[in-house]
């Protein structure tokens, strides 16, 4: 197991084996929001190209496999020491205790049973990879569905080019929830004002859903102004995510 405190903000790479296209998918997806870098192969001997390519942090693999299956291609890892320490998680439809027993021997650090949900792959992947979020900028940060804005401490002209700029982006790549996160101003300024206002009117053109999470008295004065008394307010970045789901 990696020592959690040894790595920071940094680009993991992981590698899935898996015959089948959609675990290979939901493999991926589950990753996105985090500062990863996933390869994927779809049996065992094509595996093998990719880890002594890649010399991943983690390895997926899949129990059942044509050409090489998952046995087979561990037994391989396992026997050569430049590869042989990096961690594995099976994925499997047999649950049954022989086949448990085989690939814990064989040095499986954890499996799942198929089907899985993203979050108990993540949350296997958590005990040996310490995850960072991944940041779209140096003012964005994705949060699975969600790009997140958190709002710079001074307000340079550098920095309202680069936000406006990537909220562009982000909407182009189909951004469907933007939260701005402004709850560590105590007030508002010009330039924030006429910031939120780009934000909102970018979102509404966009048919987006904008929330910015605000002191009490920041929320109340947001709305005093024609270019930002449309906006949804809330106190916390949990109370704005909820309210995407009602």
């Amino acid at each position: 197991m990696k020592d959690l405190g040894d790595r920071a903000m940094t680009t993991y790479k992981i590698v899935t084996i898996d015959d089948s296209s959609v675990i290979r998918k939901i493999v991926n997806k589950a990753f996105q929001p985090f500062d990863c870098c996933v390869s994927e192969a779809e049996n065992g001997a094509e595996g093998l190209v990719v880890i002594y390519r890649e010399k991943p942090d983690l390895i997926i693999l899949d129990l059942t496999m044509p050409v090489m299956n998952g046995i087979e291609m561990l037994e391989k890892i396992k026997a050569d020491p430049s590869v042989k320490d990096i961690p594995v998680i099976m994925l499997t439809a047999e649950s049954s205790k022989d086949v448990v027993v085989q690939i814990i021997k064989l040095g499986v650090k954890d499996y799942i049973s198929k089907p899985f949900q993203s979050d108990q792959l993540m949350e296997r992947v958590k005990k040996y990879l310490a995850l960072e979020e991944k940041k779209v900028s140096q003012f964005f940060i994705k949060d699975n569905d969600i790009d997140i804005l958190v709002f710079p401490d001074k307000m340079s002209t550098h920095a309202v080019t680069e936000i406006k700029e990537q909220l562009n982006t982000s909407i182009k790549e189909g951004a469907k929830k933007i939260i701005t996160d402004m709850s560590k101003d105590d007030v508002l300024n010009s330039s924030a004002i006429q910031l939120i206002g780009f934000i909102l009117n970018s979102c509404k053109k966009a048919q987006i859903k904008p929330i910015v999470i605000a002191k009490a008295l920041v929320a109340k004065e947001l709305k005093e102004y024609e270019e930002t008394a449309s906006a949804i307010t809330c106190l916390t970045l949990d109370e704005a995510k909820k309210s995407y789901e009602s």
